[in-house]
């Protein structure tokens, strides 16, 4: 935890003080802020942490014996925000106020352990908190408050509740929710307060008890529109990490709505979802390690034959491109994080969220134009789609919602002239290269990473074959991905058939010589059935790997 070494003058609000206390951004442990006027003293979230608490109440004992009234504000009532409230050490001389939105005080005050989210951190047990004000709920309230709607444009507003203060000051509490329910954001002289809004389209948090789409996009473009339009706003503070200026709280708060607006349909994460996403988030870990593994192998062998050549800046310049060192690190990171987790220090939802951060990460990596052409394409692909598909398992949206009538055949032939196009060697693309050092290495990155392609494929297709319902580009990738994989157990000619039978479209891999169940690893084999989605089959049966489709008449799309 860093807090501010001392309270600090509040820009916008005359004789007004502030003290923060920013964690680094974790799941278990929210920030909180102390503010203090004249005639109040308004604490803005506990957190979890008892340590953070033993701080607050050091603070607070600071402020004893000014008669000040003291305010503490909850912006919502998952449990990293309230769990240490039972820890607040309230001074005798401080009438002490607790408040939250109604349905937040009515979660807290039920144990509700879903609401809260207090069942990600078992067996923590919830704060016995009571609140004397529930906003936008009880209109008898113990403080002099108004009520009304803040304007932002058309069709824009935000419910909110003024609180006046000493020294003519108001504290405008706005009723912005998505993240949960309860969600409140506050505005006092230069400060805006969001809590988590900005966080409410991350991977992870999406599908939590009591998130909501429409109310999650509406919340985000409020507040994005009053940092437009209210000049007086210079300190933007959050639930979690540090502050911001107001430029970079738009920014944030812009890309978070754009995410949220693709995330109709999102599925409820709840304790079972988030364990198979536990589970999940392994299983990714394990595949990307060997695939990060290849690519920096592609990479480093491309090095070695150029300073062997004598062109050490070309080939130095080549590990700078695509930073081999920074994705294995990223990956170290998520897999330390797998070990705190397995020893009982970090919760399921920690994974699953430094995970999806992780896979952000590489996947931004992967996509910067430098890299587009350093890579075999398939094998880019392949890395790309792995990364996207944790994503959206993690926001809870449907695998299936982009299945489409698809000719399998099709697809099949498009991949194989992807792949006989990466293998044919070109003679005079060899000796075009020789004359610049770029496409040298280019070339010869791109004949390295030939060498672990299929050599040979072969391709039969029954008449007659009826469309299926399956997203076209997620096949493609998978059938990729099972060539490359199948032909690194040293066969060298791969028979791919499609049949057409009972309702569905079977896509048959054979291989010379014969293939064997261990070439095709159950871990990347469900993997690979979750790419495609519900209704899809891998399987290996009688010395053949078995992709079955459901056939358009029998699929439902």
């Amino acid at each position: 935890m860093n807090m501010m070494p001392d309270w600090v003058p509040l820009s916008g609000a005359a004789g007004v003080e502030w003290l923060a206390f920013i964690n680094k951004p974790n799941i278990t442990n929210s920030n909180a802020y102390l503010i203090r006027t004249a005639g109040e003293v308004i604490l803005i979230d506990v957190g979890s942490d008892p340590r953070q608490a033993d701080a607050i109440n050091a603070a607070l004992r600071g402020c004893a014996g000014s008669g000040r009234k003291l305010i503490v504000l909850i912006s919502h009532c998952h449990f990293d925000h309230i769990g240490a409230i039972d820890k607040l050490d309230f001074t005798s001389d401080m009438e002490a106020i607790i408040a939250i939105e109604a349905s937040g005080a009515n979660a807290i005050e039920g144990y509700d352990r879903e609401q809260t989210l207090a069942y990600l951190y078992p067996p923590v047990p919830l704060p016995r908190a009571r609140f004397g004000a529930r906003l936008f709920g009880d209109t008898d309230l113990p403080f002099q408050a108004s009520t009304d709607e803040l304007q932002l444009g058309p069709d824009l507003s935000l419910p909110r509740v003024s609180i006046p203060l000493a020294g003519g000051l108001v504290l405008e509490v706005l009723h912005t929710p998505g993240h949960s329910p309860c969600s409140l954001s506050l505005r006092l002289g230069s400060l805006l307060f969001v809590a988590d809004i900005a966080a409410g389209a991350t991977p992870g948090l999406v599908g939590l008890a009591g998130w909501n789409q429409p109310a999650l996009v509406r919340s985000l473009a409020a507040l994005e529109r009053l940092l437009e339009v209210d000049g007086g706003i210079v300190i933007c503070a959050a639930g979690h990490g540090r502050l911001m200026d107001p430029a970079a709280m738009v920014k944030a708060l812009n890309t978070a709505r754009c995410s949220a607006e693709g995330l109709q349909g999102v599925c409820e994460k709840n304790d079972a979802r988030i364990t198979a996403l536990k589970a999940f988030a392994l299983e990714v870990l394990s595949e990307s390690k060997q695939l990060f593994a290849a690519l920096a192998g592609q990479v480093f062998a491309t090095h070695h034959w150029l300073t062997q050549l004598g062109d050490e800046e070309e080939a130095e310049r080549l590990l700078k491109v695509l930073d081999s060192d920074e994705i294995e690190a990223a990956l170290a990171d998520m897999e330390a994080f797998f070990d705190r987790f397995n020893a009982n220090t970090d919760p399921d939802l920690g994974l699953v969220l430094k995970a999806s951060a992780t896979m952000q990460a590489l996947g931004q990596r992967l996509r910067e134009p430098a890299n587009l052409d350093l890579i075999r394409p398939t094998m880019l692909r392949r890395a790309i789609s792995l990364l996207d598909i944790f994503l959206e398992t993690v926001r809870g949206l449907d695998l299936s919602i982009d299945a489409a009538p698809a000719e399998i055949p099709v697809l099949l032939a498009e991949v194989v002239s992807e792949l006989d196009a990466w293998s044919n060697f070109d003679a005079s693309a060899a000796f075009d290269a020789v004359e610049d050092g770029e496409s040298f290495h280019r070339f010869m990155l791109a004949r390295l990473a030939a060498v672990s392609a299929p050599q040979k494929i072969s391709l039969d297709i029954q008449p007659g074959i009826p469309a299926a319902a399956i997203h076209g580009e997620r096949f493609k990738v998978v059938v990729i991905t099972l060539l490359e994989t199948l032909s690194g157990g040293g066969q060298r000619q791969l028979d791919v058939s499609v049949l057409g039978a009972g309702g569905t479209v079977l896509v048959r891999f054979r291989g010379t010589p014969a293939l064997q169940a261990s070439e095709l690893p159950d871990l990347r084999r469900k993997i690979l059935e979750r790419l495609l989605g519900a209704g899809v089959s891998i399987e290996f049966a009688a010395g053949a790997v078995e992709i079955k489709v459901p056939a358009l008449a029998y699929a439902e799309v």
